[in-house]
């Protein structure tokens, strides 16, 4: 009997140890608090709308700048930052967001820290997030920090800038299909020397400037491009003798994006149909 009490006795104090273990770690450990709380399904984080302002603007901010040290591979100070359940539950030290208060977030204060203080994040060495950056997370903290609202219920938020994507050079590409019209190309240039150029080293795109050859070039010249007629993008004529009846001509080059036709005796009717469908003319007319 005495036996018996003492097992019940001994297994009891254990569980209450292991609880109260349990609980100082979880206090010590907000992660580890929340990681214990997933597991027994008592955490219904909100999914980040796709059209939301944290998805748009500021998840993609947390990608480029902090994933590196807080995201599935390495969680510097327990913290993620690559999905927003994890970004509103914090680090080892507890939350980082104080959803509507955006000075009183650890995160805004870390990422508004110069690189050289030893609690700036990104650390040194990184990119940092620019003024714009910090703005928008302070905007939408300040805002409820919402996995919802779309970017037009977020006041003080600046506007999204545009990225200017250079184009990578694709020569090889451009080459075959230079290939393709290499021949006609040839004869075409030597038949109007200098007016015939490649609009960069990385297209088989066109442009032409028969300006220069004034007078001489005329209806017929014009038609003679016939062989280049789906390549030719740029097209001057300004000073020359063409006229109405290249209309037909200037038809056929469908991928004609601009075309200079000052000084020559083509009409406003017979460039219209160049205009309805796209192609910018200018000939000095408004």
């Amino acid at each position: 009997m005495r036996n018996g009490v003492s097992a019940r006795a001994y297994f009891i104090g254990v569980a209450v140890v292991s609880a109260l273990l349990l609980a100082l770690a979880m206090a010590l450990r907000p992660s580890f608090a929340y990681a214990v709380r997933d597991t027994f399904g008592l955490v219904q984080p909100v999914p980040a709308a796709p059209d939301s302002f944290y998805t748009t603007r500021v998840a993609p901010l947390f990608a480029e700048h902090c994933t590196g040290c807080h995201g599935g591979k390495r969680q510097k100070g327990d913290l993620r930052l690559d999905e927003l359940a994890a970004v509103m539950r914090g680090g080892k030290h507890g939350p980082v967001i104080r959803a509507g208060s955006a000075g009183e977030s650890e995160l805004v204060a870390r990422i508004g820290l110069p690189q050289t203080d030893p609690k700036a994040m990104p650390p040194q060495g990184k990119e940092p997030l620019s003024g714009d950056d910090v703005a928008v997370v302070r905007a939408w903290i300040a805002a409820g920090a919402s996995a919802t609202r779309l970017a037009r219920d977020i006041a003080g938020a600046p506007p999204p800038v545009r990225k200017i994507e250079i184009p990578v050079l694709d020569t090889a590409t451009a080459a075959r299909e230079r290939a393709a019209f290499a021949a006609p190309l040839a004869d075409l240039q030597a038949r109007y020397p200098g007016a015939i150029a490649f609009v960069s080293r990385s297209s088989a795109d066109l442009e032409i400037n028969a300006s220069r050859l004034g007078a001489s070039f005329d209806d017929g010249d014009l038609a003679a491009l016939e062989p280049l007629r789906d390549r030719i993008v740029r097209l001057d004529v300004s000073g020359t003798r063409v006229g109405d009846a290249s209309g037909p001509a200037l038809a056929a080059m469908h991928r004609l994006q601009v075309l200079r036709a000052l000084d020559t005796g083509m009409s406003a009717k017979s460039l219209a149909p160049l205009r309805d469908r796209g192609t910018k003319v200018h000939d000095g007319r408004f």
